[in-house]
């Protein structure tokens, strides 16, 4: 269980770099970027993104910090980590790559998308489709296994 519990700290840590660089950038957009490039659709999502992995990544410290602090819910929590049902559930649906190479799109589509808009909409919408058609099959196996 030691082991587990310096597992968590290190991905509170890393949540925290996280939410420290979502801050960053939030800052650098609202006090630094230019007014040419707060109007483009890239700084939006851009923006938007920032915000959202900030908040994904606070909920997610806050859940491991508090999980740390009580016992019952650290064994819960590797109980639900460690079960064998919900590894076949994860690797029939893609978990280990499919968030991998989605994000690789979205990142290269962000990139991307200053040279032309079409590639960044391309690339975003089929990184939302992957991701959904991951997420359909594993509420599949949910209930069917």
């Amino acid at each position: 269980m030691e082991n587990y519990k310096k597992k968590l700290k290190i991905r509170i840590f890393l949540f925290a770099v996280l939410v420290a660089l979502s801050v960053a950038a939030i800052v650098y957009d609202v006090f630094f970027a230019d007014a040419h490039s707060r109007d483009s659709m890239m700084h939006g999502f851009e923006t938007g993104a920032a915000v959202s992995l900030g908040f994904c990544g606070a909920l997610m410290m806050s859940r491991y910090i508090s999980t740390l602090k009580d016992e019952k819910k650290l064994r819960l929590e590797y109980n639900r980590e460690n079960d064998e049902r919900m590894k076949a559930i994860r690797s029939k649906a893609g978990i280990p790559i499919l968030p991998v190479t989605s994000v690789l799109m979205i990142t290269a589509g962000i990139i991307l998308g200053y040279v032309d808009t079409t590639i960044f909409i391309t690339l975003v919408a089929a990184a939302i489709v992957q991701l959904s058609v991951s997420l359909a099959v594993k509420f599949i196996y949910i209930k069917k296994m």
